[in-house]
């Protein structure tokens, strides 16, 4: 018995720490805290700016579209704002050569899966 409750109190011993190792594990853990908020801070203006930048380029090529196209359904402005930025540039570039509506019909049938 006495060899189970050495092991029992081995497996459960709580250490004991001083008031200065408190106070140094309650820095670190703020410390923590502190740079995972930043991070999040840091990410969540990451995101918004890429968000912007992808929503102001989806803007100018309906802009360009509708200038060089005539007015745009609103299906066609839903599938242009659903576009990565690699292929808004490709669309920006393409359109130069459009002539009709039809030829942005086969654009997005050529490039995209919706």
């Amino acid at each position: 018995m006495t060899g189970e409750w050495a092991k029992y109190q081995e497996e459960h011993k709580m250490e004991y720490l001083s008031s200065m190792e408190r106070r140094a594990m309650e820095r670190g853990r703020q410390a923590g805290l502190l740079e995972g908020v930043q991070q999040g801070v840091q990410q969540g203006v990451q995101q918004g700016v890429q968000q912007g930048e992808l929503s102001g380029r989806a803007a100018t090529v309906q802009r360009q579209l509708a200038r060089r196209l005539g007015v745009l359904s609103k299906e066609d402005e839903q599938r242009i704002r659903s576009l990565s930025v690699t292929m808004l540039d490709r669309l920006a570039d393409d359109l130069l050569d459009f002539a009709e509506p039809a030829d942005l019909q086969r654009w997005f049938t050529r490039y995209t899966t919706q």
